[in-house]
C-alpha cells in the first residue's frame, strides 16, 4: 500500500516520496502540499525550528527521537508521527492520533486529505498555537476531540437550516440558571449555568454551535462541556422538518357526534347540547352517518390505519343505532382500503348491561367519566331527573375492564371537588387495574354560568394535582393534567387546525367536537355543511387550509419566543377564541397554567426526581449538566 492511498490522496501513482519532492525533481514541494511558493523549506512546511531535519526523521522512520510533539507542538511525546499517520499499523485510528475516543475513524477520512487546498502547515496548524482541530479539518466545531461521539457525522453535520424545527429548548430558572429539554427526542440537561442556556438559544436560531459559544466568548476550556451538554439535548436535527399534510385531504381521524341528548345533566358540561341554549337538532340519522363515512374516506389522506371517535355534545350512546350503522359501516369501507380501523368512545356509561357489552366487544378504546367516590360523583354527574349514576357507571365500568378496553379514565375537578382530590386519586387506586386517569379541571363555560358555578382556582388545582401525583403513582396509574404537553412537540396544537372532521347530529362539519353550530362562539371551526336534499357534503377547504397555518408564529407576539411553544403552540383554539373573538390568539389564562406546569415537571425531571410517569416521558435519557461527573465549568459565568 502506497502512502497516497494511506493519506487518501486522489492520484495513487504519487507516492509520499515523490509527493514531497525527495528524489523526483520535477515535483515541487508546493505541488505537493497545495502551497504557491516552490521556495518553502520542509522546515517552514512542518514548523519544525532545524532546516536539516529531513522527512525521514520528521516522520519518525528511522529516528525514533522525532516525536510528535516536536512536528506538531502537541503535548503527548510518546505519539510518533509514524504511529500518528497509521503509516504501519492501520489500526492505529483517529483516536491514537489525535487523542479522539472513537477508534474507527481513520487518519485518513478524519483529516480530508483529499482536497488539495488544505495545506500542511493548516491542516496540522503548526506554527500557530490557536489554531485547533477545526482548522486541519477546515471544520467549524472546536470541541470535537473532547466528545464521544463519530468524528466524522459530529464535525461534519450541518447547522439547521431555516426549514428544520430545530427540537433543543431553553427553560430559564431567574436570571443565572437554566435547564436545556427536547421533548421530540425526550432529553433533559441538570440545572446549568446561564452561558449554558445563551449559547444554546443561539443554535435555536440556526447558529453553529461553535460559532455560539465564540459569540458568547465562552472560554475554551468550558467549550468541551458545554458542547457536550448542547450536543446530547439537541439530538439528531436532520429529521426534523414541520410535519406536512395533503392539500385538500384530511388526517387520519373522523369524529361523528351522534347526538346532542344525553342522559346526564353536568353543571359544568362543555358541550352545547339540544336542552341548552342554542342547541343543535339533536339526532343524527343512520343516513348522515353512513354518507359521512363515505365522504371522509373519499375525502382523506391514505394511511395504513383510521380512527373513528365517537363524542358528545351529549352521550354518544343515546343515539345507538346511528353509532352502530357508523361502525360496521366504516369497518367495510376501511377492509376495502386495505386498512385498519380503530374505534374510540367518551362515554358516561349510564345505559343497560347488553349496551355496555356492546360497546366493549365493538371499541378498541374507552374512555370512561368518573367524577370520584358515589358523594362527589353523584352530586356532580346526576341524571336529569337529578337520580344516582354512581352504581351503572360502576357497573360499566367492570363491564369494560373485562373485555381489556378500558384505557382511560375522565375525572372532572370542580370547586365542589377540588379539595378532595387526594380522596378521589385513593378511591380510583382501589379498583384497581386502571392505567392512565386524566384529571381535567373544569373549563368555566356557559353551562357554569348558567347553573351559578364559581369558577375554579387554577393555582389551587395545580398545587394539589402535583401532590395527587406520587399517589396515583403508588398505585400503578399514570396521571395526566390539562397540560401533559410536556411530551408534546408540535407546530399544531390538535386536530382542530384543520385536520380532523367533526360532524355533528345535523351534518354540521367542523374541526372540534366543542363547535357543532353557529350558537358556540367559534364560527371559525365550522368548515361545512350537509345538504340531506342530496346526501351530500360541502366543505369550504379555504378555510380548512387556513386553520393549518395556525401555530404560535400568528397568534401572540409572545408565543414565538416562549420556551414552550412546540408544546402547547399557542393552546387550545376554542379557548383562546371564546376570549379573544378568534382562534389565531392565545388564551392567557391557559397560556399561565402551562407556562407554571411545565415549568414545575421540567425542573424536577432536571434535578434527577422522578415526577409521575414524567407525563409519557418514560424513557428520559440519562441527563447531563454543570457538574455532573465533576466536569463543572471552570468559571461560574451568568
Amino acid at each position: 500500500m502506497c502512502y497516497a492511498h494511506r493519506f487518501g490522496l486522489r492520484n495513487a501513482d504519487v507516492g509520499l516520496r515523490d509527493a514531497l519532492g525527495l528524489r523526483t525533481a520535477d515535483v515541487r514541494l508546493r505541488d505537493a502540499l497545495g502551497l504557491r511558493t516552490a521556495d518553502v523549506r520542509l522546515r517552514d512546511a512542518f514548523g519544525l525550528r532545524t532546516a536539516d531535519v529531513r522527512l525521514r526523521g520528521a516522520l519518525g522512520l528511522r529516528t525514533a527521537d522525532v516525536r510528535l510533539r516536536d512536528a506538531f507542538g502537541l503535548r503527548t511525546a510518546d505519539v510518533r508521527l509514524r504511529d500518528a499517520f497509521g503509516l504501519r499499523n492501520a489500526d492505529v485510528g483517529l483516536r491514537d492520533a489525535l487523542g479522539l475516543r472513537t477508534a474507527d475513524v481513520r487518519l485518513r477520512d478524519a483529516l480530508g486529505l483529499r482536497t488539495a487546498d488544505v495545506r500542511l502547515r493548516d491542516a496540522f496548524g503548526l506554527r500557530t498555537a490557536d489554531v485547533r482541530l477545526r482548522d486541519a479539518l477546515s471544520l467549524r466545531t472546536a470541541c470535537a476531540a473532547a466528545v464521544d461521539v463519530d468524528a466524522r457525522d459530529l464535525l461534519n453535520r450541518p447547522s439547521p437550516g431555516a426549514k428544520e424545527m430545530v427540537s433543543l429548548r431553553t427553560m430559564w430558572l431567574g436570571d443565572s440558571e437554566c435547564v436545556l429539554f427536547n421533548s421530540k427526542h425526550k432529553r433533559i440537561s441538570n440545572r446549568c449555568p446561564a452561558v449554558v442556556g445563551r449559547v444554546a438559544q443561539r443554535v435555536e436560531r440556526g447558529a453553529n454551535l461553535y460559532a455560539a459559544m465564540r459569540e458568547e466568548a465562552v472560554p475554551l476550556a468550558d467549550r468541551p462541556r458545554i458542547f457536550e451538554i448542547v450536543r446530547f439535548v439537541m439530538g439528531d436535527v436532520q429529521d426534523e422538518a414541520p410535519a406536512t399534510f395533503p392539500e385538500g385531504k384530511f388526517h387520519n381521524v373522523l369524529v361523528l357526534c351522534p347526538s346532542s341528548h344525553c342522559n346526564l345533566k353536568c353543571g359544568y358540561c362543555t358541550g352545547i347540547t339540544a336542552e341548552g341554549p342554542g342547541g343543535v337538532e339533536g339526532w343524527m340519522t343512520p343516513e348522515i352517518a353512513v354518507d359521512a363515512v363515505d365522504f371522509y374516506f373519499a375525502n382523506a389522506a391514505p394511511y395504513p390505519s383510521y380512527t373513528l371517535q365517537f363524542h358528545g355534545a351529549g352521550e354518544p350512546l343515546v343515539n345507538f343505532k346511528a353509532v352502530k350503522t357508523a361502525v360496521e359501516h366504516a369497518r367495510a369501507v376501511a377492509s376495502k382500503r386495505g386498512a385498519q380501523l380503530f374505534c374510540r368512545v367518551s362515554t358516561n356509561g349510564v345505559y343497560s348491561r347488553e349496551r355496555a357489552e356492546w360497546v366493549a366487544e365493538n371499541f378498541d378504546h374507552i374512555s370512561l367519566s368518573l367524577d370520584g367516590p358515589p358523594e362527589i360523583h353523584n352530586h356532580q354527574r346526576p341524571r336529569q331527573n337529578g337520580g344516582a349514576t354512581f352504581d351503572n357507571t360502576m357497573r360499566s365500568l367492570e363491564i369494560f375492564q373485562a373485555a381489556g378496553k378500558l384505557k382511560r379514565m375522565n375525572v372532572v375537578i370542580t370547586p365542589f371537588s377540588v379539595d378532595q382530590m387526594h380522596e378521589i386519586v385513593h378511591f380510583l387506586g382501589g379498583i384497581g387495574g386502571l392505567t392512565q386517569v386524566r384529571l381535567l379541571p373544569m373549563a368555566y363555560v356557559t353551562a357554569c354560568s348558567m347553573n351559578n358555578m364559581d369558577p375554579l382556582n387554577r393555582e389551587h388545582y395545580d398545587r394539589l394535582f402535583s401532590e395527587a401525583v406520587p399517589i396515583a403513582q403508588t398505585y400503578g396509574m399514570e396521571m395526566i393534567g390539562v397540560t401533559d404537553e410536556v411530551d408534546y412537540f408540535t407546530d399544531l396544537y390538535c386536530g382542530a387546525c384543520g385536520l380532523n372532521m367533526v360532524v355533528g347530529p345535523n351534518g354540521n362539519v367542523s374541526t372540534c367536537v366543542e363547535v357543532l353550530n353557529e350558537h358556540n362562539g367559534v364560527p371559525e371551526l365550522l368548515i361545512g355543511s350537509y345538504d340531506r336534499a342530496t346526501r351530500s357534503f360541502n366543505l369550504d377547504w379555504d378555510q380548512v387550509a387556513r386553520l393549518r397555518t395556525r401555530t404560535h408564529e400568528n397568534t401572540n407576539e409572545s408565543c414565538k419566543s416562549c420556551s414552550f411553544r412546540t408544546n402547547c403552540s399557542s393552546s387550545c383554539l376554542v379557548r383562546a377564541a371564546r376570549h379573544n373573538g378568534t382562534v389565531f390568539s392565545k388564551d392567557p389564562e391557559s397560556c399561565a397554567q402551562t407556562y407554571r406546569e411545565l415549568t414545575h415537571i421540567l425542573s424536577t425531571l432536571a434535578d434527577g426526581k422522578s415526577y409521575a410517569n414524567k407525563y409519557g416521558v418514560t424513557d428520559l435519557a440519562p441527563t447531563v449538566g454543570a457538574g455532573e461527573r465533576g466536569n463543572e465549568l471552570s468559571s461560574a459565568q451568568s
